[in-house]
């Protein structure tokens, strides 16, 4: 089998020039562009940005469709992506065209849960005129973002509550010295918090949670459509809810380029490639 060699990144933001930087110095042959070069088949792989989509039609970062990218490739070509949804991954497969999602794996969601949460307290740090300190802060969901919040938040001396769905996590967030409830509970954490920390993708804080926060408190969420917060009723009752996307590619470009260049050159040894 034919050994990869000579990569293309199409799209994405400043985590894309780190990440080829990352590959240079493994001495790949790589290189990006937001168009479909002529030559597109002369390269080994493809490399798609993350998220693949904003609007799951074109290319994150350029005017390029799926489509079009789909019919200039050959078959048994390779992409890496980040974040695709099904029916776009399923016309790459019809087509003969691996695809490798490299946000799926548990080592890139495991280191990059800290340069999301550097983003987080990046974020908070430039726009609250408080000490870190000083803050109480309620997380919800205690995953691997979740819990590298947390953690940093905890660091710096802010009083940290997490909360979750699940008894387990309640339980492990407890066993690391927090405060922690149920979500079911978490209007008791909400009333008192300066700021809600959001990283659940399912629409689960409505009504009776936004209207316990305190009306200075800041509302942010760093999950995914349809996010966590119902957005429509916050607006209505003159809310605030920063949704931060893409954390890393905005505050620690470098870092989160490196983490996905080592997770695909995982996936490139693991498939022999």
């Amino acid at each position: 089998m034919k050994k990869i060699k000579k990569l293309i990144s199409l799209g994405g933001d400043n985590r894309q020039n780190y990440m080829l930087r990352r590959f240079k110095e493994f001495g790949y042959d790589a290189e990006s562009s937001d168009t479909v070069p002529e030559n597109i088949n002369d390269f080994d792989a493809v490399i798609l940005p993350l998220p693949a989509s904003s609007d799951s039609v074109h290319i994150k970062g350029t005017n390029i469709k799926f489509d079009d990218l789909c019919d200039c490739l050959l078959p048994q070509k390779i992409i890496f992506t980040g974040k695709i949804d099904e029916i776009t991954k399923a016309e790459f497969f019809k087509k003969g065209i691996s695809v490798y999602d490299y946000y799926a794996r548990e080592e890139f969601a495991q280191k990059n849960a800290v340069p999301t949460a550097q983003g987080v307290l990046t974020f908070v740090m430039n726009h609250l005129p408080k000490t870190v300190c000083s803050l109480k802060v309620t997380v919800i969901g205690y995953g691997k973002s979740g819990k590298a919040i947390c953690k940093m938040f905890s660091a710096l001396g802010a009083e940290v509550t997490s909360c979750s769905r699940k008894y387990l996590s309640v339980a492990t967030a407890q066993a690391h010295c927090l405060r922690s409830f149920l979500l079911k509970d978490a209007a008791k954490a909400a009333e008192y918090s300066d700021i809600v920390i959001n990283t659940v993708p399912a629409t689960i804080l409505g009504k009776e949670f936004i209207d316990k926060v305190p009306k200075e408190a800041m509302l942010i969420d760093i999950s995914s459509p349809p996010y966590g917060f119902d957005l429509s009723y916050a607006e209505s009752a003159g809310r605030k809810v920063c949704i931060l996307p893409s954390l890393p590619g905005h505050y620690v470009p470098a870092t989160a380029g490196s983490i996905i260049a080592d997770t695909i050159l995982n996936i490139l040894e693991e498939a022999g490639l």
